[in-house]
Protein backbone atom coordinates (compact mmCIF):
# COMPACT_ATOMS: atom_id res chain seq x y z
CA UNK A 1 0.00 0.00 0.00
CA UNK A 2 2.61 2.76 -1.30
CA UNK A 3 0.35 5.96 -1.97
CA UNK A 4 1.78 9.10 -2.43
CA UNK A 5 -0.14 12.00 -0.52
CA UNK A 6 0.02 15.71 -0.90
CA UNK A 7 2.94 18.06 0.14
CA UNK A 8 3.07 18.66 3.68
CA UNK A 9 2.90 21.89 5.29
CA UNK A 10 2.42 21.61 9.11
CA UNK A 11 2.24 18.96 11.72
CA UNK A 12 4.91 15.93 12.32
CA UNK A 13 6.24 16.51 8.27
CA UNK A 14 6.09 20.39 8.35
CA UNK A 15 8.75 21.19 5.27
CA UNK A 16 9.60 17.64 3.99
CA UNK A 17 8.51 17.47 0.56
CA UNK A 18 6.34 14.46 -0.41
CA UNK A 19 4.73 11.63 2.27
CA UNK A 20 4.28 7.67 1.39
CA UNK A 21 2.35 6.14 3.09
CA UNK A 22 4.20 2.78 3.64
CA UNK A 23 3.09 -0.18 6.07
CA UNK A 24 0.51 -0.58 9.04
CA UNK A 25 2.55 -1.24 12.10
CA UNK A 26 1.63 -2.48 15.80
CA UNK A 27 -1.16 -1.28 17.72
CA UNK A 28 -3.00 0.25 14.43
CA UNK A 29 0.00 3.02 13.52
CA UNK A 30 0.77 3.59 10.08
CA UNK A 31 4.58 3.61 9.19
CA UNK A 32 5.09 7.14 6.73
CA UNK A 33 8.15 7.41 4.62
CA UNK A 34 9.40 10.63 3.57
CA UNK A 35 10.82 12.36 0.13
CA UNK A 36 11.99 15.86 0.12
CA UNK A 37 14.38 17.91 2.85
CA UNK A 38 14.52 15.21 5.39
CA UNK A 39 14.60 11.73 4.77
CA UNK A 40 12.99 10.40 7.73
CA UNK A 41 10.23 7.68 8.86
CA UNK A 42 7.57 8.57 11.46
CA UNK A 43 4.84 6.81 12.74
CA UNK A 44 1.26 8.17 13.05
CA UNK A 45 -1.48 7.06 15.49
CA UNK A 46 -5.02 6.34 13.91
CA UNK A 47 -6.23 9.16 15.68
CA UNK A 48 -4.30 11.90 14.01
CA UNK A 49 -4.43 10.36 11.00
CA UNK A 50 -7.90 9.74 10.41
CA UNK A 51 -8.69 13.06 11.75
CA UNK A 52 -5.84 14.39 8.56
CA UNK A 53 -7.90 11.88 6.46
CA UNK A 54 -11.25 12.72 7.51
CA UNK A 55 -10.70 16.66 6.63
CA UNK A 56 -9.15 15.47 3.13
CA UNK A 57 -11.96 13.93 2.37
CA UNK A 58 -14.19 16.59 3.44
CA UNK A 59 -12.77 19.03 1.40
CA UNK A 60 -12.63 17.09 -1.40
CA UNK A 61 -16.65 16.14 -0.94
CA UNK A 62 -17.38 20.36 -0.88
CA UNK A 63 -15.23 21.37 -3.77
CA UNK A 64 -17.59 18.12 -5.88
CA UNK A 65 -20.62 19.51 -4.25
CA UNK A 66 -19.84 23.43 -5.08
CA UNK A 67 -18.65 22.53 -8.80
CA UNK A 68 -21.82 20.36 -9.32
CA UNK A 69 -24.32 22.99 -8.29
CA UNK A 70 -23.10 25.72 -10.05
CA UNK A 71 -22.93 23.64 -13.34
CA UNK A 72 -26.78 22.75 -13.05
CA UNK A 73 -27.68 26.31 -11.60
CA UNK A 74 -30.84 27.88 -12.49
CA UNK A 75 -31.27 30.41 -15.24
CA UNK A 76 -31.02 34.00 -14.22
CA UNK A 77 -34.50 35.63 -14.32
CA UNK A 78 -34.11 39.49 -14.81
CA UNK A 79 -37.70 41.82 -13.45
CA UNK A 80 -38.53 44.94 -15.24
CA UNK A 81 -37.93 47.58 -12.74
CA UNK A 82 -40.10 50.33 -11.94
CA UNK A 83 -39.17 52.22 -15.27
CA UNK A 84 -40.12 48.68 -16.84
CA UNK A 85 -36.68 48.18 -18.03
CA UNK A 86 -34.86 45.05 -17.19
CA UNK A 87 -31.69 45.06 -16.01
CA UNK A 88 -28.85 42.40 -15.33
CA UNK A 89 -25.26 42.71 -14.14
CA UNK A 90 -22.14 40.13 -16.08
CA UNK A 91 -19.29 40.02 -14.29
CA UNK A 92 -16.21 38.31 -15.30
CA UNK A 93 -13.26 36.77 -15.14
CA UNK A 94 -11.10 34.45 -15.48
CA UNK A 95 -12.49 32.26 -18.09
CA UNK A 96 -16.09 32.82 -16.78
CA UNK A 97 -19.36 35.36 -17.48
CA UNK A 98 -21.55 35.02 -13.54
CA UNK A 99 -24.35 34.95 -14.47
CA UNK A 100 -23.76 32.63 -17.60
CA UNK A 101 -27.57 32.12 -18.46
CA UNK A 102 -29.93 34.97 -18.53
CA UNK A 103 -33.57 35.15 -19.58
CA UNK A 104 -35.20 38.08 -20.14
CA UNK A 105 -38.94 39.13 -21.67
CA UNK A 106 -38.81 40.61 -25.35
CA UNK A 107 -40.25 43.61 -26.11
CA UNK A 108 -38.92 45.47 -22.82
CA UNK A 109 -35.99 47.46 -22.45
CA UNK A 110 -33.23 45.61 -21.83
CA UNK A 111 -30.27 47.02 -20.13
CA UNK A 112 -26.93 45.01 -19.40
CA UNK A 113 -24.29 46.11 -16.83
CA UNK A 114 -20.45 44.58 -17.88
CA UNK A 115 -17.38 44.89 -16.13
CA UNK A 116 -14.38 42.02 -15.15
CA UNK A 117 -13.14 40.96 -11.42
CA UNK A 118 -9.74 42.33 -10.73
CA UNK A 119 -7.27 40.33 -12.53
CA UNK A 120 -4.10 40.87 -15.01
CA UNK A 121 -6.39 39.06 -17.87
CA UNK A 122 -7.78 41.23 -20.24
CA UNK A 123 -11.08 40.53 -21.46
CA UNK A 124 -14.36 41.52 -23.62
CA UNK A 125 -18.06 40.81 -23.70
CA UNK A 126 -19.05 39.67 -27.24
CA UNK A 127 -22.72 39.59 -27.73
CA UNK A 128 -23.84 38.07 -30.96
CA UNK A 129 -27.69 38.02 -32.72
CA UNK A 130 -29.08 34.95 -33.55
CA UNK A 131 -27.81 35.11 -36.68
CA UNK A 132 -24.70 35.51 -35.46
CA UNK A 133 -24.42 39.32 -36.17
CA UNK A 134 -22.09 40.97 -33.44
CA UNK A 135 -24.21 43.61 -31.03
CA UNK A 136 -21.64 44.39 -28.97
CA UNK A 137 -18.40 44.15 -28.64
CA UNK A 138 -16.90 45.58 -25.32
CA UNK A 139 -13.60 45.60 -23.85
CA UNK A 140 -13.99 45.54 -20.20
CA UNK A 141 -12.14 47.30 -17.56
CA UNK A 142 -12.11 48.83 -14.37
CA UNK A 143 -15.02 50.71 -14.79
CA UNK A 144 -18.43 48.92 -15.65
CA UNK A 145 -20.31 49.69 -18.44
CA UNK A 146 -23.85 49.78 -19.63
CA UNK A 147 -25.22 48.52 -22.55
CA UNK A 148 -29.20 48.77 -23.35
CA UNK A 149 -31.39 46.88 -26.19
CA UNK A 150 -34.50 46.22 -26.99
CA UNK A 151 -34.51 42.45 -28.54
CA UNK A 152 -37.00 40.28 -30.21
CA UNK A 153 -37.19 36.44 -28.95
CA UNK A 154 -34.21 34.49 -29.38
CA UNK A 155 -31.38 32.88 -27.87
CA UNK A 156 -28.38 35.51 -28.14
CA UNK A 157 -24.86 34.19 -27.83
CA UNK A 158 -21.95 36.33 -25.21
CA UNK A 159 -18.42 35.28 -24.94
CA UNK A 160 -14.88 36.54 -25.01
CA UNK A 161 -13.19 36.11 -28.02
CA UNK A 162 -9.80 36.86 -26.78
CA UNK A 163 -7.04 34.36 -27.22
CA UNK A 164 -3.35 34.47 -26.64
CA UNK A 165 -0.80 32.87 -28.93
CA UNK A 166 -1.90 29.27 -29.95
CA UNK A 167 -3.71 28.73 -26.95
CA UNK A 168 -7.65 28.31 -27.02
CA UNK A 169 -9.51 31.49 -26.75
CA UNK A 170 -11.16 32.47 -23.84
CA UNK A 171 -14.50 31.33 -25.57
CA UNK A 172 -13.36 27.77 -26.27
CA UNK A 173 -12.54 27.80 -22.39
CA UNK A 174 -15.49 28.07 -21.41
CA UNK A 175 -16.03 32.12 -21.22
CA UNK A 176 -19.14 32.30 -22.77
CA UNK A 177 -22.65 32.46 -21.79
CA UNK A 178 -26.70 32.43 -23.17
CA UNK A 179 -28.99 35.57 -22.97
CA UNK A 180 -32.45 34.07 -23.61
CA UNK A 181 -35.28 36.24 -24.87
CA UNK A 182 -38.79 34.79 -24.28
CA UNK A 183 -42.05 36.00 -25.26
Amino acid sequence: MRREMLNCTTGAFAGVGRVFASEPLAHGAVLFRTHGDGDRDAAMKPSRFSHWCADAIAIALLAFVTSAVGADAAPYQTRAGADDVQRVVIVGGSYFFRPDHIVVQAGRSLEITVRVEPGVIPHRFVLESTDGKVLADVPLGKKAKTLRFALPAGDYLFHCPNRLLLFKSHRERGMAGVLEVQE
